[in-house]
């Protein structure tokens, strides 16, 4: 008989930004950003409670009239007693806050964290769902049905997740709930370090279509190494039933065996083809050329993963491919044509894990060795947008002597639209003519 519980130790590493979110919003009334960039989560009852008598009377009155007015007169308040927490703001975010703060149009209203009294968390369940969906694509080599969307441009869901469950009793062995292997497999929910939490800008960006930026929200976000530089140890517990895996615990026993060396390598697996998969697809459209960037930075990541880790993406905004079966579908027709991107680049939900039988608190990672390829592409970006500078007003040159004033003029607006359909073209003709 095996041990009647295994443990095993989660250690995660945030690469790009992670939100799930609780279901409320921070009202731009409950918050404060610094000239330095810098969020304050506010308790505006105690607030209140701090001031003397007649300013809170005078708040009050504001906040009956004007709840704008309130989020731009709050910061003459002493409202550093009632703080919170606070944390970072990307600078996308803090240029909307300084330019927004005092315009009734925009109400700089951001999607929490789920939290704790406070205290924001990462809940076990959404961890075990991210493993779950890894390791059913093991057994989702031979699916074959159609997933389409319906008038509005919507998927049939309804259809497709009867597919899917048929699919995971079938793979899993079970009828039931209470014959699901999962049922024996738990995570812990894992405790965020307040400091670490960020303000993102995000976008539904149509990777299909040139600058589309969609219609952006404001996200309370877990910092990741890629995406802010910030390093830091998230712990969560995984247990495993074995007893009932084991088959002794008679009718409550599951037929299906699952092992933390199964959940590692199907994450691995599964990782691996979500970052090829998206290469492709962002590569063959008119994704930004820094998502691209970022991607191919994860996948020089994942080569060098060793044996106990792994990469892992969860939580909100990280896409249909990465939730579902579909990559896994011989009979795919259908991929989103968008991606949820933090500041117009960084794809959400990305992390590093290793997985261990004892708690190690150190870095996952070599970060010194990921800042570096970092600042290495970083170099090669600069160097790009130099040659491009220089090269620019060549090009101009080229089409006037070529075309005439007139037609560099309209290449040159052209350009500065963001179509630039008429300039590409000249461009093209210009580098052929450099290769003579």
């Amino acid at each position: 008989m095996s041990k009647t519980i295994e443990r095993y130790y989660l250690q995660l590493q945030p690469l790009t930004p992670i939100h799930i979110g609780s279901g409320e919003e921070i009202m731009p009334y409950e918050y404060i950003v610094d000239d330095d960039g810098k969020y304050y989560r506010i308790d505006l009852f105690e607030l209140l409670n701090v001031m003397p008598p007649e300013k809170r009377e005078e708040l009050v009155k504001i906040m009956e009239k004007d709840l704008v007015e309130v989020r731009s007169s709050i910061a003459d308040y002493n409202w550093q007693s009632s703080v919170i927490y606070q944390g970072k703001t990307s600078s996308d975010f803090a240029t909307d806050y300084n330019k927004n703060i005092k315009r009734s149009a925009n109400n700089l209203a951001i999607d929490e964290f789920i939290n704790s009294k406070r205290r924001p968390y990462i809940p076990g369940s959404s961890l075990k769902g991210a493993f779950r969906t890894a390791y059913l694509h093991k057994f989702a080599d031979n699916i074959n049905y159609q997933i389409s969307r319906n008038r509005a441009g919507f998927f049939n869901v309804r259809d497709s997740r009867r597919k899917a469950q048929q699919i995971e009793s079938g793979a899993l062995e079970y009828r039931d709930f209470f014959g699901d292997p999962f049922q024996t497999v738990k995570f812990s929910d894992s405790s965020l370090n307040i400091d670490n939490m960020e303000i993102h800008k995000t976008y539904s960006v149509n990777v299909t279509k040139e600058n589309s930026n969609g219609i952006p929200y404001y996200q309370e976000t877990v910092s990741g190494l890629l995406s802010s530089n910030v390093e830091q140890n998230i712990f969560a517990e995984l247990s495993i039933d074995k007893a009932r895996q084991d088959n002794n615990y008679g009718k409550n026993s599951v037929r299906h065996s699952i092992s933390a060396k199964d959940l590692l390598s199907a994450t691995k697996e599964f990782s691996k083809k979500l970052i090829e998969a998206e290469l492709n697809y962002l590569r063959s459209n008119t994704a930004p050329t820094e998502t691209i960037r970022i991607y191919q930075h994860l996948k020089s990541i994942h080569a060098d993963l060793e044996e106990n880790e792994s990469l892992i993406r969860f939580g909100k905004g990280i896409g249909f491919n990465s939730t579902t079966l579909n990559l896994s579908n011989k009979r795919t027709t259908v991929n989103p044509v968008s991606r949820v991107l933090a500041d117009h680049k960084f794809p959400m939900g990305w992390a590093v894990f290793s997985l261990n039988e004892e708690k190690h608190d150190v870095s996952i990672l070599n970060n010194k060795e990921i800042k570096e390829k970092s600042k290495k592409m970083e170099k090669k970006k600069e160097e790009k947008i130099k040659k491009k500078k220089e090269n620019y007003p060549k090009l101009m040159d080229y089409i006037k002597g070529e075309y005439g004033k007139s037609e560099a003029k309209k290449a040159t607006m052209d350009r500065m639209r963001g179509k630039g359909k008429l300039y590409k073209k000249y461009k093209r003709e210009y580098e052929k003519y450099l290769k003579g």
